[in-house]
């Protein structure tokens, strides 16, 4: 469920057994996400605020996948 998100998603595709170069670029009231330096995923909100964006990232070591969170604390509803 979408409350107040912009969200654009472009087209992209993941190979596997290949490395990617990811960037979470968080400014103001948008999260960016890059799959090598080429823009993937973009999601802006007039309510977000980066003081309050919570991030992290982690690797599943059973299936490989790499996992990227970016939590916005102040949303209101």
């Amino acid at each position: 469920m979408q409350i107040g998100l912009n969200a654009v998603s472009m087209k992209g595709a993941v190979e596997l057994k290949r490395w990617y170069d990811i960037k979470l670029e968080v400014a103001k009231n948008s999260v960016k996400g890059y799959l090598d330096e080429k823009l993937v995923q973009e999601v802006s909100n007039s309510n977000l605020n980066s003081k309050s964006v919570c991030t992290s990232a982690a690797i599943d070591q059973k299936s490989g996948d790499i996992i990227v969170k970016v939590v916005n604390t102040r949303l209101k509803r």
